[in-house]
């Protein structure tokens, strides 16, 4: 079969289940108004060592938790203070914007922070990635050491770096109240 006739194939699939002897034909729709096992609650699903999540499975976006209630409060500090005392993150599964994501919850002073993770499938693998030996001199990787070294700073809070939008909202801001005066 060709993957064009493949394809075709696919875009005329329709899911559907078995119940007593008829087929129940499941649009997207129905798969979009499924309620998400999550969507009220955080789902813990493993703890792991911290140090053993590799950056790449980081997803977008970080969010501050908070306990709902004093019977809430009471599981929120107990888990944070179990995280701290045992250097592991709590794998969990948790519903945003109607979908479901993977994240790491970790404890950061006094509060949990619920760190996004990518879907094992939306990694892609960088063995395709590097690009073909080279040969380096020590005079150049020294001099790459030193412009890295002329560059260091402490922190990322040490930069004195703004995004464009960031940039472009305060002159806009500068400009206006300069016409105003």
């Amino acid at each position: 079969m060709s993957s064009t006739a493949r394809r075709s194939a696919r875009t005329r699939s329709t899911r559907a289940t078995r119940s007593a002897r008829t087929v129940i034909q499941i649009t997207e729709q129905d798969l979009a108004d499924m309620p998400l096992p999550t969507a009220k609650a955080i789902e813990i699903v493993a703890f792991i060592p911290a140090d053993q999540v590799d950056p790449v499975q980081y997803g977008a976006g970080s969010y501050y938790l908070a306990a709902d209630g004093p019977v809430a409060a009471e599981q929120y500090v107990l888990l944070r203070k179990a995280l701290e005392r045992n250097a592991k993150v709590a794998v969990a599964k948790f519903a945003l914007r109607g979908r479901e994501r993977l994240g790491l919850l970790h404890p950061l002073g006094d509060t949990l922070l619920l760190s996004s993770l990518h879907w094992a499938d939306e990694i892609r693998s960088s063995e395709e990635l590097p690009p073909p030996e080279t040969e380096l001199t020590d005079d150049e990787i020294e001099g790459a050491l030193a412009l890295m070294e002329t560059m260091a700073v402490a922190s990322v809070d040490d930069l004195d770096v703004m995004s464009a939008y960031t940039l472009m909202w305060v002159w806009q801001d500068f400009r206006s109240r300069r016409s105003s005066r």
